[in-house]
Order: structure tokens, then sequence, then C-alpha cells
């Protein structure tokens, strides 16, 4: 399905809007929101970086990509490190800032920074100068011949999600009067993805694994 398939294909669903008062790509814009929160809940985009996470000695947080969802794995030469929360280490007041420098076992991820516990020594950078890890991404905007790696079922599903979220961003009476159709049809479509992409089966292998998000709250705050 080409972008402009996929556009025609969700220009129906809200109602033929005249091209003139409706751009193509506007449409497009809101297709590439939705095909974020797809990425985000079906993890269909995995990135493996061995080369861009270059440690400092003591250096204990290092900026992510802009493109990172969430985290999958981080490993430190050739060993994976355990994953924590920073939010209860703080609400607990760990003062983990202060800790001794030294091999790094745990790590923690808090907005678009990822956090290594112990911060790395000298030792620890010569062993092993750079962190390998696992990321869900962003998928990349869609170009003129359709969303990357998306199969049919996989576009249809977009371009309800896409559809559901303009009615939601414009709500006349016909858009309102669309939605619980469009959610209900969503839902479906997303319980059969999840079981593509996430379930049982050889995807599985590759693509299900615990998730870390960004930590974005305070002290008492939750993940948003």
């Amino acid at each position: 399905m080409t972008d402009r398939d996929l556009v025609a294909r969700i220009r129906r669903l809200i109602g033929n809007p005249d091209k003139g008062e409706i751009s193509n790509l506007s449409i497009l814009s809101c297709a590439n929101d939705a095909l974020i929160q797809m990425g985000d809940e079906l993890r269909f985009r995995v990135v493996e970086d061995n080369l861009s996470l270059a440690l400092v000695a003591a250096q204990q947080d290092y900026a992510l990509p802009q493109d990172f969802l969430s985290c999958l794995w981080v490993s430190h030469n050739n060993r994976r490190l355990d994953p924590i929360g920073i939010g209860a280490r703080d609400r607990d007041n760990d003062d983990w800032r202060s800790d001794t420098s030294g091999t790094p076992t745990e790590f923690g991820i808090r907005g678009r920074r990822l956090y290594l516990f112990p911060a790395p020594s000298s030792d620890a950078v010569s062993d092993d100068g750079v962190l390998s890890y696992s990321y869900v991404g962003t998928p990349p905007d869609i170009g003129p011949n359709g969303p990357i790696g998306l199969s049919d079922s996989d576009q249809i599903l977009l371009s309800y999600w896409t559809a559901l979220n303009w009615c939601i961003e414009n709500p006349s009476e016909m858009n309102v009067a669309r939605m619980p159709g469009y959610t209900a049809t969503r839902d479906t479509m997303m319980a059969r993805a999840r079981e593509r992409w996430l379930g049982e089966g050889a995807m599985a292998a590759k693509h299900f694994a615990p998730a870390f998000k960004p930590w974005t709250g305070g002290r008492t705050g939750g993940a948003r």
C-alpha cells in the first residue's frame, strides 16, 4: 500500500473531506502520529546498537537516541545488566549518585537518559568502553511506498487508528458517531496484531521481552 493508497483509505473513513479543506499532508501527518503509537504498542521496530554509547569513567548517565521508545536490554562486556527503578531509589532516599564507581551491574532510565549503577570506573571502561543495548524505536515516517515493514493487515489497522485519532481531534457530530465503531475495529485488530508481533511463535523470540520505558516523573510521580 503506497502513501497515496493509505491516505485515500483514511480519507474515506473520515467522510471524504474535500482536499481543499483537508490536505493529504495533514492526513499523512496524523497517520505518522498513529504509527508511533502502534510502534510503541507492538514493538515492531527493534534496534540493536553496539557502537553509539561510549562510556566515560565516573559518568553515570548517558543520552538516549531521539527515536527511543523503550529499552529491551543493556549489556556491558558481554554481560546483561539488571533493570532497576530510579524512582524507587529516590523515594527510599538512596544516595545513589554518591556510589563508588566500578563495573556496572544495573541500569535505569529516566526521561531521555540511561543511568548505570555503579558508574563505570576507568578499569571498567578499559575492559569495554562501549555499551551494547537493544531498544524499541520510533518507526520512520511514512514514505511514498507506505509504512516500512507492515503487512496489509497492519496497514488497515493503521488506517483505523489514524481515523479514530482524527475523529477525536475533530469532534464533529459525524466524527463522534464514528468513534465507537472505529474503536471496536481498532481494538479487535490490535488483539490479532499483538498475537502476530508479541505472541507465541517465531516472532516472539525477537520481539517479546520486558520493556523499560523512560521514567519522567519526580520522586513520587509515575511514568508518563
